[in-house]
């Protein structure tokens, strides 16, 4: 365990070459009980070389922490106090004790340390003897990771893991993925599913946590990328003026024109000479902009009713080519799929049982009232992760939930919207715009960063422990911790990201 659980840290090992290269005679000091081998196997396998001799006190009787090492050192290599220089991380057996005989230091501090001082994360760093497992690595990884340098010259005590974006992807995005992802494999065969279907977008980047998660598993549940957007189910889905108007409700409308909001709620567009017929007839202003604000849609629900045939023919363009997709995705066997997705209502998987009634379950990171609501009267489940809301009173809400855009941001990708699905079940994207690469290279870091930690699970449990488990309350509380105390620098790694709403008439979203 010990072996398996030594990382190195980059910049000390650096600190290390440039004495090497510079023709110093080394020697390393260790206060440790394991035997020679043990230590310089660790050494080995963390490719460090280049010392001339190791002074261990199981060998040799005497500590750095006693003093005596020191004494000890000095005698065998001939040397004054002031001729050695100590390199180390123990405040008192590297830093203090050598100090006062006179001997040269560099005090490299622990990044636990360095962590428990951060604002941000003094109040998670448990103590060692009473950490889980989870925990241990947590906390071991993040401080490995994000606070193993020598120096900081751009520490900010605000930040809470470091102002890159890479940073910020393992010590936030990492950990929220990964119990995400475990979660998954536990519901899965609770459920007895065989396939999981991961939604686009941002299940691009889940899958990819999922899947570096159970590599080496054995027998877990498969994945698949299922193209499938609110826009792209819902019309297919349309058979009723009831369904016209459920649409129009489902989201709020902010001032855009209303041949947007035709165009992305409906996929219908209106010529010249329809335009015309309906602004006689005082049904709709052409050049008015739309506002739907709490379900309300008494304003236009008139043109909707008139337009009506024109979204009927085009949803049963649409029905066709959509089933044929889910067909070609499995819908039409008597496997047990869900679909898996950031979440909320439910949107998606309500309306993809109005299309394949009872295909597909419904896992995701937070699912609220309403989708916990509509499971009630089908034959499907929907289970959420870290929220799974029975109620969404406003002093009940979770944080996750409250800032669920700063989560679809770091979980997004660098592709444009699925509109529908075309001839045989061809999916149909929206032209891709500036804005789906503007964020890309911090988008890309941060969902690297969390591969990183997620990778560093999978070693942890692989050489470790067996049976390691990743807190999604945790996690949780990680994520909290961050969005209420946002700093200047990580508002300016986010506002880099950028989001399309174009369903709600918002067009692009920083």
């Amino acid at each position: 365990m010990e072996i398996s659980s030594v990382k190195t840290r980059s910049e000390v090992i650096k600190l290390f070459n440039f004495a090497v290269s510079s023709g110093k005679r080394i020697v390393l000091a260790s206060d440790m009980f394991l035997q020679r081998e043990n230590i310089e196997l660790m050494l080995e396998n963390c490719s460090i070389s280049g010392w001339s001799k190791f002074y261990l006190s199981s060998e040799i009787g005497f500590r750095k922490d006693r003093g005596n090492m020191y004494h000890h050192i000095l005698r065998e290599e001939r040397l004054e106090p002031s001729q050695l220089l100590m390199i180390g991380d123990n405040e008192r057996s590297d830093f203090q004790i050598p100090a006062d005989m006179g001997i040269r230091t560099v005090h490299v501090v622990k990044p636990t340390n360095i962590m428990r001082a951060a604002p941000r994360l003094e109040g998670f760093v448990p103590d060692a003897a009473d950490a889980s497992a989870g925990e241990q690595f947590l906390f071991g990884a993040l401080a490995a990771e994000n606070f193993s340098g020598v120096t900081f010259p751009k520490f900010m005590p605000k930040n809470m893991f470091g102002s890159s974006a890479n940073s910020i992807g393992y010590g936030l995005l990492g950990p929220i993925s990964l119990a995400f992802s475990q979660w998954l494999v536990e519901t899965a065969k609770v459920m007895k599913l065989d396939r999981l279907c991961f939604l686009s977008r941002e299940g691009k980047f889940m899958k990819s946590a999922y899947d570096t998660w159970v590599a080496g598993l054995g027998s877990v549940v498969p994945s698949d990328y299922m193209l499938a957007s609110r826009r792209a189910v819902t019309v297919p889905a349309i058979k009723s003026i009831d369904d016209i108007y459920a649409i129009a409700k489902s989201n709020n409308f902010y001032g855009a024109s209303v041949d947007l909001f035709l165009s992305e709620r409906y996929g219908v567009r209106l010529d010249e000479r329809r335009w015309a017929k309906i602004e006689s007839r005082n049904i709709w202003r052409r050049n008015l902009p739309l506002t739907i604000m709490d379900q309300n849609i008494d304003n236009i629900a008139p043109l909707l009713t008139h337009i009506a045939p024109l979204i009927f023919e085009r949803a049963a363009y649409e029905r066709v080519n959509c089933i044929e997709y889910l067909q070609g995705m499995g819908s039409s066997g008597e496997s047990r799929c869900a679909v898996v997705d950031v979440g909320y209502g439910g949107t998606i998987q309500r309306h993809l049982d109005k299309l394949v009634p009872g295909k597909f379950h419904g896992l995701y990171m937070m699912a609220n009232k309403s989708a916990f609501d509509w499971s009630k009267t089908s034959t499907t489940e929907v289970r959420g992760c870290f929220v799974a809301m029975v109620d969404e009173s406003p002093n009940g809400i979770s944080p996750m939930l409250e800032n669920s855009f700063i989560l679809e941001k770091m979980l997004s990708a660098d592709d444009e919207q699925l509109l529908y699905y075309g001839k045989d079940g061809d999916p149909q994207f929206r032209e891709l715009q500036a804005y789906v690469g503007a964020g890309s290279n911090v988008r890309n870091e941060m969902q690297q960063g969390a591969i990183k930690y997620i990778k560093d699970a999978v070693r942890f449990r692989e050489t470790i422990q067996e049976d390691f488990s990743a807190s999604p309350s945790l996690a949780q509380d990680l994520f909290e911790e961050f969005v209420s105390h946002i700093s200047d620098d990580e508002v300016a790694c986010f506002a880099s990201l950028e989001l399309d709403d174009f369903y709600c008439g918002r067009g692009i979203v920083a």
